[in-house]
């Protein structure tokens, strides 16, 4: 609509890593959050406070991991390869709600 082509004129990036990402073109680059490590990490936390009501709280922080796709690009990097069709970011938009 724009005519703004993903990763050239633009970087699109998403949260979470849900399985639905590899069907983009670009693949889309997104964060990866642990959510197995982080149930595991609750469940333990829960059964301790169980155990042990009067323990103290604590933190836990685990670390979610970029996947990297090729909907974005380095700042001053020069364009994807010509090989790779870029569709504007208003269809990706589109495409994600």
């Amino acid at each position: 609509e724009h005519g703004l082509r993903c990763p050239r004129d633009v970087s699109v990036t998403g949260f979470n890593h849900m399985p639905f990402v590899d069907r983009f073109t670009p693949s889309l680059t997104t964060v990866h959050i642990p959510h197995r490590e982080l149930g595991v990490k609750s469940a333990e936390l829960l059964l301790e406070r169980i155990a042990n009501p009067n323990i103290q709280p604590r933190t836990i922080r685990l670390r979610p991991h970029l996947v990297v796709g090729r909907s974005t690009r380095a700042l001053g990097a020069r364009e994807q390869p010509a090989e790779e069709t870029p569709h504007t970011v208003a269809r990706i938009a589109r495409t994600v709600r």
